[in-house]
């Protein structure tokens, strides 16, 4: 359980993409178009509005490449903005998680899959730049987002790559430390943060380190606790206990992106109505995927952002996926997605037992 002001907390918050794509970088990639119209709709007016549909954080993802001076797209005017957007989100009273990104939509061509000199150096000009972010306890810190060795496998890695992975991270912290900051940093698992089985502890002696996980489906046991197939078998290295509920048991834990993204079946809704409870009932908190998010067929909870809808699902047993022309694998359909669901459970405290 994570605390704030001295009692326990469940975070509801929301991702915001629109510093994911820096200045100067473009793209003919209808997907990564998305993060490109979410910065060039972004208003600093979102947080009230966020803070109208119950969140309590944002999660301000920024691009590495745009901050860290070394990057291929450096602009301190970039790294300004994205200061001024922390700022305007805390003060309308929301908690503030940044969180560093290097991957191909922020203008990457050779991911390296854990944290080096790149993500070091985008730290240290943030910090010194706004040294106040450093000295904000209400501004936490997510060092590197979805890190990764390697092949991507199904299951929790080897303990060769956790050794990797708790190397560079620690490196990492340490760089952070050097700043002066003195804010709670939050550590993604490996597999792109999917999962959390076997982290090794890290090393901060300013305060206890947040795991954070991204429990996105990829198949059928991906969408229930125990990894169980649609047969009703247990698949070794499924389910949501394995990817952070166990670990949570024993260690902070917070979902800091989750949304239907790379799968979807029949029983996807209701899946994700006992998602969000299960959340609840560990005391797990929730980034919400994605306020500002302007293409069809991810299963955010919002789409067509300016112009933004809540996306909800239909009633139990009408279709919610088609098949993509394109790839052959299975989509949701446009406008349905846990939105609804997301929003009674940060606005009530309470998440729905029914589909929404």
């Amino acid at each position: 359980m994570i605390s704030r002001d001295g009692k326990p907390w469940i975070p509801h918050a929301f991702q915001q993409v629109a510093f994911v794509s820096p200045p100067g970088y473009t793209s003919a990639d209808g997907a990564k178009q998305i993060f490109l119209t979410a910065a060039q709709s972004y208003t600093s007016a979102e947080y009230a509005q966020m803070v109208q549909q119950g969140a309590d954080s944002v999660r301000i993802q920024f691009a590495q490449m745009g901050i860290d001076p070394k990057g291929i797209y450096p602009s301190q005017t970039f790294t300004n903005n994205v200061i001024a957007a922390a700022k305007a989100a805390r003060a309308a009273g929301l908690t503030v998680i940044l969180s560093d990104q290097d991957e191909a939509q922020t203008g990457e061509t050779n991911e390296s899959g854990l944290p080096a000199g790149g993500a070091q150096g985008a730290w240290t000009n943030l910090l010194t730049t706004a040294p106040w972010i450093g000295q904000d306890t209400g501004i936490l810190l997510e060092i590197y987002n979805e890190p990764f060795v390697g092949v991507t496998r199904e299951g929790p890695p080897p303990a060769a790559d956790w050794t990797q992975w708790q190397t560079a991270m620690n490196a990492l912290i340490a760089t952070i430390r050097g700043t002066g900051a003195k804010n709670v940093l939050i550590a993604d698992g490996l597999e792109h943060a999917e999962e959390l089985t076997g982290a090794l502890p890290l090393t901060d002696t300013v305060s206890p380190v947040i795991y954070a996980s991204h429990p996105y489906a990829h198949n059928y046991q991906d969408q229930n606790a125990a990894g169980t197939d649609a047969n009703g078998n247990v698949v070794a290295g499924t389910g949501w206990n394995v990817m952070f509920g166990n670990f949570a048991a024993t260690n902070p834990v917070m979902v800091t992106e989750w949304g239907n993204g790379y799968y979807c079946d029949n029983i996807t809704g209701t899946a994700d109505v006992a998602f969000l409870q299960y959340l609840q009932g560990r005391g797990v908190g929730l980034v919400a995927t994605t306020w500002d998010w302007a293409g069809p067929n991810f299963g955010s909870i919002r789409v067509n952002f300016p112009n933004s809808t809540v996306t909800s699902f239909p009633a139990a047993g009408t279709p919610i996926c088609h098949i993509d022309a394109q790839t052959g694998e299975a989509v949701i359909d446009d406008g349905v997605g846990p939105g609804q669901l997301v929003q009674t459970w940060f606005t009530t405290g309470t998440p729905s037992a029914v589909l929404e």
